[in-house]
């Protein structure tokens, strides 16, 4: 048998720490894996809705619901008073209906819930101001009552003979 020289003695240490290593990170890689396979497993499951989320279900279906009762019954308004009451009368009930709920019930709604109570609420405000832009334009007197042009009015003849 050989007597192990010193670059033979290096040599083996050498793959023998790599092979240690090799086996260090083989194992943080496992463990690396079994924590991501628990991850996917913990959020995969399904969770209970908490009552909060419920309750922010719930006022988020209670104002969509009076938000469209309030924009329909606007679209039937005649005059500016009916306008101003019913633009009094969303935000009364809109506001009642917040009170109803604990604070934090309101940051429980998801994005999109938000987004929808925006948009209808937008919705309700462009419609209004339309309207209280339409009935406020004062009436167009006709052109027989302010023109005195003979010609092109009858009644301005009869009055100046």
């Amino acid at each position: 048998m050989r007597r192990p020289t010193l670059y033979m003695i290096h040599d083996t240490w050498r793959k023998n720490r790599s092979l240690r290593k090799l086996r260090i990170s083989r194992r943080a890689l496992n463990c690396v894996f079994a924590m991501l396979i628990m991850q996917i497993s913990v959020s995969c499951r399904h969770r209970e809705a908490s009552q909060l989320e419920i309750e922010a279900d719930q006022l988020y279906h209670k104002s969509v619901e009076i938000t469209k009762l309030y924009t329909d019954s606007l679209q039937k308004a005649k005059d500016s008073t009916t306008v101003a009451r019913l633009n009094h009368g969303l935000e009364d009930r809109i506001t009642k209906l917040n009170y109803n709920y604990k604070p934090e019930v309101y940051l429980e709604i998801s994005q999109g819930q938000n987004d929808t109570l925006t948009n209808l609420t937008l919705r309700f405000a462009v419609m209004r101001d339309s309207l209280l832009t339409q009935l406020s334009k004062p009436a167009a007197a006709t052109n027989d009552s302010t023109d005195t042009n003979p010609d092109t009015n009858p009644i301005a003849t009869l009055t100046q003979s």
